[in-house]
């Protein structure tokens, strides 16, 4: 009776050791978006179009994945979600070291 209490403890041990809990790391990014020189002024027109350029730097010394690209215009002062642009998927893998430029088409709905 004693060994296999003993043996159960050992065991409730053993799988709280396993079942510790890694935090997520980060990975260390450098990313922008700018409007192309078509657009100097930035505008953007509900319906149409509007072509972004975005740069990526993959500096976190390992693989990473762009899944998806989405965003939204935001009230300055209040911070509500005036409008959502167009969420578009990539699933796109990113070497690390790797310096990526591409351009992305938006809409604002």
């Amino acid at each position: 009776m004693r060994f296999v209490r003993t043996l159960s403890q050992i065991a409730l041990l053993a799988s709280a050791a396993c079942a510790a809990v890694v935090a997520p790391v980060e990975p260390k990014m450098d990313i922008s978006a700018s409007f192309g020189e078509e657009n100097p002024f930035a505008q953007v027109v509900n319906g149409q179009s509007t072509k972004l350029l975005v740069k990526i730097l993959n500096t976190s010394g390992t693989n990473v994945t762009l899944v998806d690209i989405a965003g939204s215009y935001h009230d300055v002062d209040t911070g509500k979600t005036l409008r959502n642009i167009t969420s578009r998927k990539f699933n796109l893998p990113i070497i690390e070291g790797m310096n990526l430029t591409f351009p992305y088409l938006l809409t604002s709905e």
